[in-house]
C-alpha cells in the first residue's frame, strides 16, 4: 500500500518522489513569534506563502565547452613527464600494434598516452591501474594526459605486465634524469 507523500514547506516544481520518500519525516514546529522565524533555520511558511528555492537537479545534461590543454598550468609537473615520454623511443610498443590504417580493427591507444599516466602515477605514489582510471575522469592531470582517449584499469595492467623492461628502463632513465 502506498502512501501520501508528505506536504513539504517548500516549493520546488521540481520535486519528485525520493528513495527516501516512505521514510517518516521530522514535523517543523511553527515559531511563536517574529524573532524565533527570523533565528530559525527551518524553510518554513508563516503567512507570507512557500518559499521557493533552489534545489540540486542532477538527472539532465549539461554541455561544457573546455579545453583540456587549459585544465593544467604551463607549470605543473605532468607537463614535464609528457615532454619526457615523447622524447622515449617507444617504436618497440608501436610495433605491436595489429591495427594500421587501410586495414580492420579498433585503433590502439597511444603507447605515450599509457607510458605518461603510469610514470606520473608513480610520481603521485599511484601503484593501481583502477585508482589510475578513476583519476582519469577525475583529476585534470590525469584528464590531460589522456586528451579525450577513454583509458581502463585493464588496459592500463596489460600495459604494465607486457612493458616492465621498457618501463623499468625509462623509469631509471628518469630518475637519472
Amino acid at each position: 500500500m502506498t502512501q501520501p507523500l508528505p506536504v513539504d514547506r517548500v516549493s520546488n516544481l521540481n520535486s519528485q518522489p525520493s528513495l527516501f520518500a516512505d521514510l517518516p519525516r521530522a514535523e517543523i514546529q511553527t515559531p511563536a513569534t517574529r524573532a524565533e522565524i527570523v533565528n530559525s533555520t527551518a524553510p518554513i511558511a508563516v503567512n507570507r506563502g512557500v518559499p521557493r528555492v533552489k534545489r540540486p537537479v542532477r538527472d539532465q545534461f549539461e554541455f561544457r565547452e573546455i579545453c583540456v590543454d587549459d585544465l593544467v598550468p604551463s607549470d605543473h609537473p605532468v607537463r614535464a613527464v609528457w615532454t619526457f615520454v615523447m622524447a622515449q623511443d617507444l617504436s618497440s610498443l608501436y610495433d605491436k600494434i595489429t591495427a594500421v590504417e587501410g586495414g580492420v580493427g579498433r585503433d590502439a591507444i597511444d603507447p605515450r598516452i599509457l607510458m605518461a599516466l603510469w610514470l606520473f602515477a608513480t610520481v603521485e605514489g599511484i601503484g593501481s591501474a583502477r585508482e589510475i582510471e578513476r583519476r582519469t575522469t577525475r583529476d585534470n592531470p590525469f584528464r590531460w594526459i589522456c586528451g579525450g582517449v577513454s583509458v581502463n584499469h585493464d588496459r592500463l595492467s596489460r600495459f604494465r605486465t607486457g612493458s616492465t623492461e621498457l618501463l623499468d628502463d625509462v623509469l631509471t632513465n628518469n630518475i637519472t634524469v
